[in-house]
């Protein structure tokens, strides 16, 4: 139910979202779809409500639900990941795809804080701890 509720918000994302159109289309009550924004705010969604208006999805956590690890699978076996991959590495491609997402993991924060924390390993500098 609450993968039906949040696909519901992403289907429209950046428009809102009235709590009875969703209450109808997953045949629940609104309070019941409330409960289910309550819990996806838990897990990091970033969700805006208003009265009379609805509600908005605004940014997703930074992780992988079970609904997103459903549809990479479904990508894996029906070959469209290879194919995506295959086309993206090809000369015709340029890397583009690759190459972003090689710039999103190098501006992570865990990079940030990792290059400063290999700026203290004494094989980075020559015997940088023992000359400081």
């Amino acid at each position: 139910m609450r993968d039906e509720v949040l696909e519901f918000l992403r289907q429209n994302q950046g428009g809102f979202v009235s709590g009875q159109d969703m209450s109808e289309a997953c045949h629940v009550s609104r309070t019941a779809i409330w409960k289910h924004i309550k819990a996806l705010r838990q897990k990091g969604y970033k969700i805006e409500s208003y009265t009379k208006r609805g509600y908005r999805l605004l940014e997703e956590p930074d992780l992988l639900s079970p609904l997103a690890m459903k549809q990479i699978l479904k990508d894996i076996q029906d070959g469209t990941f290879a194919k995506d991959f295959l086309l993206d590495m090809s000369q015709a491609g340029g890397q583009a795809h690759f190459k972003a997402m090689r710039k999103l993991a190098a501006e992570h924060e865990s990079e940030k804080v990792g290059k400063e924390i290999r700026k203290l390993y004494s094989w980075s500098d020559e015997d940088k701890l023992i000359n400081n």
